[in-house]
Parts: structure tokens; sequence; C-alpha cells
């Protein structure tokens, strides 16, 4: 029965995913999340400031991941990537040429979530996967963000 509640909280989370919020790698599941937004996905939460319990909490339960690009067309500060490398998630994951520091955005709390209804309620032997794939630019209006060009190079 809690594999049946599991799952349909995962199509729930994840409705997008024809039914199967997760894909299989042998014995653990990976998810993939596009993560894309204006400054509030960018993220101005600085990676000291992380809750030492919600960093455990995650990295107990998963192996979590991150590519991003952020503030490709910026006006207040030049662009970031992860250098088109899935970066473990952690405190220093995320670099913001504009407050010359590690930030975060969402990303902490859409791991924590979707641990909650996905990943805790099931005993596994391995660890599954979270990959987050981030392109997020703060100060814009999103007409900017339709234009193709500023997509071709990811």
């Amino acid at each position: 029965m809690l594999a049946l509640e599991v799952e349909d909280s995962c199509k729930r989370l994840a409705p997008l995913c024809d039914g199967a919020a997760f894909f299989y790698d042998s014995e653990a599941p990976f998810f993939v999340f596009l993560l894309g937004g204006q400054s509030n996905m960018v993220g101005r939460g600085t990676g000291v400031e992380l809750d030492q319990q919600l960093l455990d909490y995650v990295q107990d339960h998963a192996e979590v991941y991150m590519a991003y690009d952020i503030d490709k067309c910026g006006k207040e500060q030049a662009n970031t990537t992860s250098g088109n490398e899935f970066l473990r998630l952690g405190r220093e994951t995320q670099w913001s040429a504009g407050g010359q520091c590690y930030t975060h955005g969402p990303e902490w709390g859409i791991a924590q979530h979707l641990i909650n209804v996905c990943i805790a309620p099931q005993a596994r032997k391995v660890k599954p996967r979270i990959y987050f794939i981030k392109f997020a630019m703060g100060s814009s209006s999103l007409h900017v963000l339709q234009r193709a060009s500023i997509f071709l190079s990811w």
C-alpha cells in the first residue's frame, strides 16, 4: 500500500512525467528537473546562511547535483555558469558574480520536498539521484526570456 501512495504522490509532484516521476538506473531512481525563472530562481540566499539540518537531511537521503546558467543577459552582474557540468549541491555550488559569493535559489526547498514525498517513504539500498538544470535571469522581463538566442548556448 505504501508503494502505491508514494507513486500517487510522485505523480502529483511531477504531473508531466506521463505517470512516472522518476527513471531507473539499476537499484536507484533518478529525478531530473528543469528550473527556470527570474530573480527568485537565481536566488540571493548565501551558502553560509543555509541551515545545516537541511543540508544534512538532503545529503542523507539523495545525491543531488545541479548544472546552472544564471544572469546570461545580466544588467547588474556578469553571467555565471557551472561550466556545463553537474556540480554536487552544497553551500558552494552556485557562484554569483554580482554578489561575489556563493548563493542559492529554491533548489534546496525543492530537493527537500521531493525527498519528503518520493524518497523518504521508501527504504533503499542506494541513494536516489536528483539533477537540477537551472536557467534563470534576474532583473529581466519575461519577453527577454523568449528570445531564442539566449538559449542557444545550452
